[in-house]
């Protein structure tokens, strides 16, 4: 007899679900978004000097990234290009960094033998973090220059 009604119950809750899905299909008053709008972060980096060491001492490379937008941003690589005189050749460092909250920024340092002659440095090597912009993550030293700040919709949702 149990058995009778919880099967006779699950019949009843079957329709009545059936019965709710199928008038949310004919209710045209009931929307589904067409486009999901996601936010994303934005790698920078915002600072970069170098100390100038001492007579045999090595000068000191200060390298601060920022995530300019609200969204998270996983870990990612930060390659350091310097050449230190007239040479053609630049030496390349790279190596990965911890993942940053959203407005949340980082500071390394790295040990050059010299002051380089020229030297860039570009956080998000390789784009592998998906970027509300994603031509802004370098800047430069000797000549120094950095990307044009971004417009009025940098950080905005995307689709």
């Amino acid at each position: 007899m149990k058995r009778l009604i919880l099967i006779a119950l699950t019949g009843v809750l079957c329709a009545a679900a059936s019965t709710v899905a199928r008038a949310q299909e004919i209710n045209p008053k009931l929307k589904t978004p067409k486009k999901v709008l996601v936010l994303l972060p934005d790698l920078v980096v915002s600072g970069l000097s170098i100390a100038k060491g001492g007579v045999g001492e090595q000068s000191v490379l200060a390298i601060t990234v920022k995530n300019t937008c609200g969204a998270p941003a996983a870990q990612y690589v930060v390659k350091i290009e310097y050449k230190y005189g007239q040479g053609k050749k630049f030496e390349t460092v790279t190596w990965k960094w911890k993942a940053l909250k959203g407005g949340e920024s980082e500071m390394q340092k790295y040990a050059l033998l010299y002051e380089p002659s020229q030297l860039v440095v570009t956080a998000d090597y390789g784009n592998k973090v998906k970027e509300d912009v994603e031509g802004n993550n370098w800047s430069k030293l000797n000549p120094n220059s950095s990307p044009f700040p971004d417009g009025p919709n940098h950080c905005k949702p995307k689709n």
